[in-house]
């Protein structure tokens, strides 16, 4: 990985550069980085326009656990103390948001919302899943972010009844709602935003991306993604160049109970006014504190 030639910005017009993260939770001992301070260590590692990472826990209280091996959950101050740091939206189609039911997951929606932490990729049916969120970071430069989970992650659990519905709750699935996101993508693209898509996908603990995620990542760059960026290995994936825009496999554990491995990293992307990227990579350890 490294940092990529692209053509040159037009004079006069920045470009627009977006720091991303991979999976977050704040389980176990990890509860108690909500105090004031215990995060700014990310400060450096997400500095920049705009910040996104991959919120892997529901939030706030009620429901009931689902019959799954794992299930995680966090505190309103938690997702605070993500906000104090810089994180500016997060992805939340993936394998821990619904770990209490869809409606207390609708209920964390509107949390992270008033907090002013907007997620994306789940909703109270699939047009609110599939619409994304827009990131304005000035002088015209704007992210529309979307989230998208694969059936991949999900090979120990009955996922059906966390898909979002014409009229029900849930997640976006690649699998039941491709068309859908690959039409809003194109629309964000037509009206000149900068569409990012955050995909939770793969094997656990396996870097080389499978031929799905390979087939995902290209559809949706062909479809007008400037970058997609990968989550669920818990490792860190290679990243490509694709038609001008930058695919990340894999951004690996980011807060995180345990270190194995301990690496990991802040994936930057620079992306100038016609949507064209380069990257570069803040590598780092997660802790014994996570």
């Amino acid at each position: 990985v490294g940092t990529l030639s692209v053509p040159r910005v037009d004079a006069g017009v920045q470009p627009l550069v977006v720091a991303f993260g991979g999976d977050v939770h704040f389980e176990r001992h990890l509860s108690v980085l909500d105090v004031p301070g215990k995060l700014d260590p990310l400060r450096e590692l997400l500095a920049a326009d705009l910040a996104i990472i991959n919120l892997e826990t529901s939030i706030g209280s009620g429901g009931h656990r689902e019959r799954k091996s794992y299930t995680f959950r966090a505190g309103i101050s938690h997702a605070k103390a993500l906000t104090a740091v810089g994180v500016d939206a997060v992805a939340v189609a993936n394998n821990h948001f619904l770990d209490y039911g869809p409606r207390t997951a609708m209920r964390s929606l509107d949390i992270l919302k008033r907090i002013g932490l907007p997620a994306v990729g789940a909703g109270g049916d699939v047009v609110r899943a599939v619409t994304p969120v827009i990131l304005d970071a000035g002088a015209g430069r704007k992210v529309a972010l979307f989230s998208v989970t694969t059936g991949e992650p999900f090979a120990d659990f009955n996922e059906s009844h966390w898909v979002a519905g014409n009229d029900t709750p849930g997640l976006l699935f690649w699998e039941s709602h491709r068309s859908q996101l690959l039409d809003a993508v194109r629309s964000e693209r037509a009206a000149g935003r900068h569409p990012v898509v955050m995909v939770h996908w793969g094997d656990e603990l396996r870097a080389c991306p499978t031929e799905l995620r390979r087939r995902v990542g290209r559809a949706l760059v062909d479809a007008g993604a400037v970058s997609v960026i990968g989550s669920h290995p818990h490792v860190l994936g290679p990243v490509e160049n694709y038609r001008g825009s930058t695919i990340a496999y894999s951004l690996g554990n980011f807060i995180w109970y345990h270190r194995r491995p301990a690496e990991t990293a802040a994936l930057v992307v620079r992306i100038d006014s016609e949507g064209k990227t380069s990257y570069k990579v803040r590598p780092a350890l997660i802790g014994d504190d996570g």
